[in-house]
């Protein structure tokens, strides 16, 4: 009984650190497009985490990468970034298709990347998805995507 006790704790434990830096996880996310110290801030709370267990985790990773790209000026390494991060997390959004935050988060760097580079494929897609399901998520979620969704620049 005592073993399930402390197994119990520290899921629990576990579950409320994950919790937490989610929302911290969010705001850097906010502040990566204007602001470098953030955009690395993200990358480094987030590049500990698998996409096996951790995929919505791994994608913020993947947008870190992407959205450092607004703070990079040598264009071939922008280029080159963008080119690896992007298809990155195309693969994460088809191995977890029904994940609305991952959906969400590609549906942003795709509607904030510059045209000419021509990924803006599952714009459509994505958006619909993510409002169809807003209704499955908690209400800070919901909060946090409907307010970018509506400042739409990030």
């Amino acid at each position: 009984m005592k073993i399930i006790f402390i197994l119990m704790f520290f899921s629990l434990k576990l579950y409320s650190q994950i919790n937490t830096d989610m929302i911290e996880v969010r705001l850097l996310y906010i502040k990566s497009a204007s602001d470098y110290k953030s955009c690395l801030k993200l990358d480094s709370i987030t590049k500990q985490f698998s996409k096996e267990k951790f995929p919505i985790l791994y994608s913020y990773n993947i947008s870190s990468s992407l959205l450092s790209c607004n703070h990079i000026k040598n264009p071939i390494k922008k280029y080159a970034i963008f080119k690896q991060k992007s298809k990155d997390l195309d693969n994460i959004v088809i191995e977890n298709p029904n994940s609305i935050e991952i959906r969400f988060l590609r549906y942003m760097i795709q509607s904030n990347a510059p045209q000419f580079l021509g990924y803006d494929t599952k714009i459509d897609s994505d958006y619909k998805f993510v409002l169809d399901n807003l209704n499955r998520i908690d209400k800070s979620l919901q909060e946090f995507i409907c307010d970018l969704i509506n400042k739409q620049k990030i």
